[in-house]
């Protein structure tokens, strides 16, 4: 949720760059990406520690994140763009139990949420996914 990750979508997580177009998609890509989004949601699951509570922390903890990477690319002001993840990372770090350190996309830098905690593996699996429906 930095610039960085905003302005390199082709590097970042596939679930956040995919999420405008999903929709508009053919069954089959849309069955691909739930289950990336599943794998997405599981994860940070786990990293919530697995309680009671961490699968609707995990669900209400991807839509900021998702919703303001994505918000974020939209725009063409990049003040704004940036006050949008600004913002999102602000009330993330509210929420109870969410990390504290940013995980995934390789970056351990800055302390924050997750942005991306999908596994190379999962990435490719995205692009094969997007790439057998388009065919």
């Amino acid at each position: 949720m930095f610039e960085e990750h905003r302005d390199d979508p082709g590097t970042g997580c596939p679930v956040a760059a995919l999420l405008g177009d999903v929709g508009r998609a053919g069954d089959r890509v849309r069955a691909g990406y739930s289950a990336l989004v599943e794998r997405y949601i599981e994860t940070l699951e786990r990293m919530l520690g697995g309680g009671e509570h961490s699968r609707q922390q995990a669900l209400i903890a991807a839509s900021p994140l998702l919703g303001s990477l994505t918000l974020s690319r939209a725009v063409d002001d990049e003040a704004l763009s940036g006050e949008i993840l600004a913002s999102a990372r602000d009330a993330l770090r509210q929420m109870p139990r969410l990390p504290r350190r940013r995980v995934g996309c390789g970056q351990l830098r800055r302390l924050t949420v997750c942005v991306c905690p999908l596994t190379t593996d999962d990435r490719l699996a995205a692009d094969a996914a997007v790439a057998t429906s388009i065919e």
